[in-house]
């Protein structure tokens, strides 16, 4: 039987994947805590990466692994608390050294961004939640009797992982947008770059505290 992806399944598909990765969530307020941190070239990385590990989880629903992941309530728990205390230390640590940041200008050094990859990467393949709302979703968009489920949802990956993508990176410029309009003020980037890390201190606190799926 021959490939073929259904074209009103990946229009819907699409519809549905744009709902979820422009509306304002943790994956925009790492993002953009992020862009006045550490400004445009750390916050492209962090949006980079933060995709690249939901497309992880994806993959991982898409091969059934994510299945064990969603009925095993420890290994659930574990993942959830992992990735709630990362992005708190993260938050913290930003809010620490918040006077450090607003005045670097190594920001867009290329071990920077690998350190920013790194962090979006984490963030993006700590929340199994994501992983759980693959498993319920992607089935949704497969055509069983075209054959080929898994590369169909493979496919589907790769559409979110992009989408998801440019909508991080948009946001993570109008974020270091911010950042370069705040620093002609002495005090005022210091300021944005605390309440950035208190935003990640948040998304860390919903995530521990939240229970479902997102």
């Amino acid at each position: 039987m021959n490939f073929a992806l259904d074209s009103n399944l990946v229009m819907s598909f699409c519809l549905t994947a744009a709902v979820i990765v422009l509306l304002p969530g943790p994956s925009v307020m790492f993002v953009v805590s992020r862009a006045l941190a550490v400004g445009r070239p750390g916050a492209v990385a962090a949006a980079a990466g933060d995709s690249l590990g939901q497309t992880v989880q994806g993959l991982l629903a898409a091969l059934g692994v994510g299945a064990l992941i969603a009925e095993s309530e420890l290994l659930y728990t574990v993942i959830k608390f992992g990735g709630a205390i990362y992005l708190v230390a993260m938050g913290v640590s930003t809010l620490r050294h918040r006077r450090q940041a607003a005045t670097d200008t190594e920001a867009g050094a290329s071990s920077g961004r690998r350190s920013e990859l790194r962090k979006g990467f984490l963030v993006g393949a700590s929340n199994p939640k994501t992983i759980v709302f693959f498993i319920a979703a992607l089935p949704q968009f497969v055509d069983h009797g075209r054959g080929n489920v898994l590369l169909q949802m493979l496919v589907l990956l790769l559409v979110y992982g992009v989408m998801g993508w440019i909508a991080d990176t948009l946001w993570g410029v109008a974020g270091s947008s911010v950042r370069s309009w705040a620093a002609t003020a002495p005090h005022r980037i210091e300021r944005l770059i605390g309440g950035g890390g208190l935003c990640i201190i948040g998304v860390g606190t919903w995530l521990a505290l939240s229970h479902g799926v997102a």
